[in-house]
């Protein structure tokens, strides 16, 4: 079931295909019912990637000391003047354009932030034109060379490492979320699946270089169920079995490019969604939670991707559900229904622990107590969506008192943190079951 975390995927010998910023998810609603889960926004995603992206291209305009010669400097600061005084961006281009020649010419470093500074800003200037194309052109440009440079051994400086790889995913966020942005159907949707596999892969294969230890760690818990005991009260639920010291170095690893990479991840499991490939979306996001854990990503961060992954789980049983009730009408084997419908309890089953494990993680008996100024909101979210996916699951298998118990913890916790969807969805769930017999 967790075959993919474990294992250490070779890369690709040749890929053509962004964070730096993972720019936005697909976010598609795959259903209108059912647990609901916290995601990060297309506009959050996409300012997150705006940000990082565009660090890089204005380095050389903000700090004070830049080392570029006089060639250099002239055309860009012409590119500037044609962008802000007379916003000529077809003519800023031309003049990026130049100043990208002249680096050329000097033999300057093409991986450096001041050579692909002025790479992103020009990027950015054909999407001001709309020209998604030509600027993901220039984004993979510089992402094909970052891969090739991360393949030279000789490349040893582990920082300047981090700070490749760091740009690669944000780089690779931009690329998926423009593409993915313009064109929505399946074949644009895989290619940028392909390509962020490819980036996650080499950020993944990069770490187990630094850490044989910890792929060997990997290897060893590659079946095991990611029911995450934050508290560590529990040690058969733990992941990933490594001392808590080791922990600790093994998340040192991804200090430089952590943010980068989960955001990364997390548009992965979103292009699943967007292609309602539910049985992709649960593996990747136990993939995510198994990375999360040797991040030493916070409580809250934890807690919410368990919860969503509960959500997961529960449309995934609806799904069989589905094909439950087709095979039913068609007057299918009998013993297919009966395998179909073992599969969907134990979805089921899986999705309550899930659940369960988070509020059990969520404080001490009073997760929703919000004076307790220690508790995050990532946490009281995540404990609002668990007991909303317990009502919903309890409502749908008869059990109404239980039910509305759990809708009504939800309702009243959401309303206290501002969570307006959770709340909405609560209500809606609450009438569902103020209509039952």
């Amino acid at each position: 079931m967790f075959k993919a975390f474990g294992k250490n995927r070779a890369l690709p010998k040749s890929s053509n295909t962004l964070f730096g910023i993972y720019c936005t998810p697909l976010r598609r609603r795959v259903y209108t019912t059912g647990p609901t889960f916290r995601y990060i926004s297309k506009q959050t995603l996409a300012l997150v990637g705006l940000i990082s992206v565009t660090g890089y291209g204005l380095y050389w305009l903000y700090y004070p000391h830049n080392n570029y010669p006089r060639s250099v400097s002239k055309p860009l600061r012409n590119a500037l003047w044609q962008e802000r005084k007379f916003q000529d961006i077809k003519t800023s281009i031309r003049f990026y354009i130049d100043a990208i020649n002249e680096c050329k010419r000097l033999q300057m470093n093409e991986i450096s932030d001041d050579y692909t500074g002025i790479e992103i800003k020009m990027a950015e200037m054909y999407e001001k034109l709309n020209d998604i194309g030509k600027a993901n052109e220039v984004y993979l440009n510089i992402v094909n060379r970052i891969v090739n440079a991360l393949k030279d051994n000789s490349m040893t400086n582990q920082s300047i490492r981090d700070n490749l790889l760091k740009k690669d995913l944000s780089l690779v966020n931009k690329i998926a979320t423009n593409q993915t942005s313009t064109q929505t159907d399946n074949t644009v949707i895989n290619h940028q699946l392909d390509l962020i596999e490819f980036h996650l892969a080499l950020v993944e294969n990069e770490i187990y270089k630094r850490s044989p230890e910890l792929q060997q760690s990997m290897v060893k818990n590659a079946k095991e169920v990611p029911f995450v005991d934050v508290n560590q009260k529990s040690p058969n639920t733990q992941i990933v079995s490594v001392e808590p010291e080791k922990l600790k170095q093994f998340s040192k690893l991804f200090t430089t490019f952590k943010d980068e990479y989960f955001v990364l991840r997390e548009l992965y499991t979103d292009m699943f969604l967007s292609k309602n490939n539910i049985e992709q979306a649960v593996e990747s996001k136990m993939v995510t939670i198994g990375w999360m854990v040797l991040a030493n990503m916070s409580r809250g961060q934890i807690l919410l991707s368990q919860a969503n992954l509960g959500s997961l789980l529960y449309m995934k049983a609806e799904n069989i559900e589905a094909n439950i009730l087709r095979n039913k009408s068609q007057n299918g084997s009998i013993d297919v229904t009966n395998e179909l419908e073992k599969n969907r309890q134990f979805l089921l089953n899986m999705a309550t622990k899930y659940y369960e494990t988070v509020i059990g993680n969520a404080g001490d008996g009073n997760p929703t107590r919000l004076e307790d100024k220690t508790i995050e909101m990532t946490t009281l979210e995540a404990t609002g969506l668990s007991m909303h996916g317990l009502g919903v699951i309890n409502l749908h298998q008869g059990n109404l008192m239980k039910a509305k118990h759990f809708l009504n913890e939800a309702l009243h916790l959401s309303q206290e943190i501002g969570f307006r969807q959770l709340y909405e969805e609560s209500l809606l769930e609450l009438e569902k079951l103020q209509k039952q017999p």
